[in-house]
């Protein structure tokens, strides 16, 4: 993209970390922004940081198996991540 500033512009060395608590997380887009502002936003933050802290607890062996990124325009996520859980 280019007219978009680098990810490390925007979010210093770490950016392709998920860290939901940096001090300018409000700059991203994906909740939008204004009277546009999704309603759950705080939810999904609370959800993303909640349900993986759950999953340590609860299932000792988490193990994350070949995932496949995509990247549609602006947006680079997961297309496909397989997980395997052992509970021993």
């Amino acid at each position: 993209m280019p007219f978009q500033p680098s990810e490390e512009d925007n979010w210093g060395n770490e950016a392709e970390t998920m860290n939901i608590d940096r001090s300018n997380v409000g700059r991203q887009l994906a909740f939008g922004f204004g009277r546009h502002s999704c309603l759950g936003m705080h939810f999904a933050r609370l959800e993303m940081s909640a349900t993986p802290e759950a999953m340590i607890r609860h299932v000792p062996d988490i193990q994350i198996e070949n995932p496949e990124f995509a990247t549609i325009t602006t947006v680079r996520g997961s297309e496909r991540m397989t997980a395997r859980f052992f509970t021993h």
